[in-house]
């Protein structure tokens, strides 16, 4: 988290994670499947990335 304005910050931070939340329970709803990737994992490891949403594709 941001050093400076830490209030508005966690704030903000706390709503994306419940709207994200909203989101995936309405796609799960309607029958999909979420996935989460986030670009710091392509970065660090993007064969692992993809070999898990492979398997999340074959398993399917």
């Amino acid at each position: 988290m941001p050093k400076t304005n830490q209030e508005y910050w966690a704030a903000k931070i706390a709503r994306n994670i419940r709207r994200d939340a909203e989101v995936d329970q309405t796609l799960r709803a309607m029958g999909w499947r979420v996935v989460h990737v986030w670009e710091h994992e392509i970065k660090q490891d993007l064969e692992a990335v993809s070999e898990r949403i492979d398997q999340l594709v074959k398993s399917v």
